[in-house]
């Protein structure tokens, strides 16, 4: 076991034995969170097109030769490319996780952590094609189209269906209190961010990433149980693996060059190679939390003493309905919390 394995099980385990860990299950409120973000895709592929001509279909088609005189029939025209997406974005995020939260041992596990970053709202990006094609003519239109050189051709918006992140691992996060009694939990929380994205008819569904979500965030804990106000922001840049399956017969519409003014259209076939994915992430999410546990310990602020500070905390939480002042469990903080506080005193 390397030495990151150790500390790691040692923090586990630490949190697992104490009696002193408070529990809390969290969703994040729609209603107050959001996610601002910059988004960039390429993607290569490469192929041939062809004209859209059928002899029975669709005789009135466009037709596709190659070179400048071009020949007969309807020709295939090799050709090479990058599809390109690309723009910021706003949303509302959405998702659920656990938080463990140990003050006497100044740590705070997150556990589970689902976040839909789009909250189940599909974003536009722009997307445009870049290409380059060997010289070819098109009848219907007539055009000549000058090879060798790249032509942005805008394709118009495409959807990004799906931005989810998922943690894949334990996080252990470092918890702060200052002398304001504000609690602060920092940390790195590892998971995957997986889009899902159709480009020329193919479906990048399956597209993870491994990620580290940063937390920086203030804990609140009230009568009602807990709120974390976190923030987040990070960059991503991934390789996009290429498609397993070649594409084939996709519908373009490709502007004439040589007189300008029409639309030739081509069905696109072909394979893609490796991209890329990059993006820069700022998130604001509040979660409210419900205890699905209580301390169980009279030192409540975790100053290894149990004195006035203590006695302060439980008075002002008199008669709530659980929380951190519920030292024996029962749902209602009272007298017996009291005596328990009372009857392992130590301070002055």
């Amino acid at each position: 076991m390397n030495t990151m394995s150790f500390v790691s099980a040692t923090l586990a385990l630490s949190i697992a034995a104490s009696a002193s860990a408070q529990s809390y299950d969290f969703t994040i409120n729609t209603d107050a969170s959001s996610s601002d973000r910059t988004t960039g895709v390429t993607l290569p592929f490469a192929g041939t097109m062809i004209g859209d001509w059928d002899e029975t279909e669709n005789p009135d088609g466009t037709q596709t030769r190659p070179g400048v005189f071009g020949g007969s029939g309807n020709q295939p025209i090799d050709y090479g490319a990058n599809f390109a997406l690309d723009g910021s974005n706003q949303s509302v995020p959405s998702g659920t996780f656990s938080l463990d939260v140990d003050r006497k041992i100044s740590l705070a596990r997150m556990n589970g952590l689902a976040l839909d970053i789009l909250g189940g709202q599909p974003e536009e990006l722009d997307s445009t094609l870049t290409i380059n094609y060997d010289t070819f003519r098109t009848f219907s239109p007539s055009s000549l189209f000058p090879g060798g050189f790249d032509i942005p051709v805008p394709l118009g918006a495409i959807n990004v269906n799906a931005m989810d992140f998922m943690q894949t691992g334990e996080a252990d996060l470092i918890l702060t209190v200052d002398d304001a009694g504000i609690t602060t939990i920092t940390g790195l929380v590892p998971g995957e961010l997986s889009l899902e994205i159709v480009v020329l008819d193919q479906d990048f569904g399956g597209m993870s990433f491994p990620t580290a979500f940063p937390i920086s965030a203030e804990l609140i804990e009230n009568d009602n149980g807990a709120q974390l106000v976190i923030q987040s922001s990070f960059d991503l840049d991934q390789e996009i693996p290429a498609a397993e399956e070649p594409f084939a017969d996709i519908p373009i519409e490709l502007p004439t060059v040589l007189p300008p003014g029409s639309i030739a259209s081509l069905l696109i076939s072909g394979t893609t190679g490796t991209g890329s994915i990059t993006g820069g992430f700022s998130i604001a999410l509040v979660a409210d939390g419900e205890g699905s546990g209580c301390a169980e310990d009279p030192d409540m602020n975790g100053d290894g003493v149990v004195d006035g500070s203590d006695l302060t905390i439980l008075l002002g939480e008199w008669d709530a309905a659980g929380g951190i002042a519920d030292i024996n469990c029962d749902g209602l903080v009272d007298g017996l919390d009291l005596t328990i506080v009372l009857g392992n005193w130590t301070g002055a």
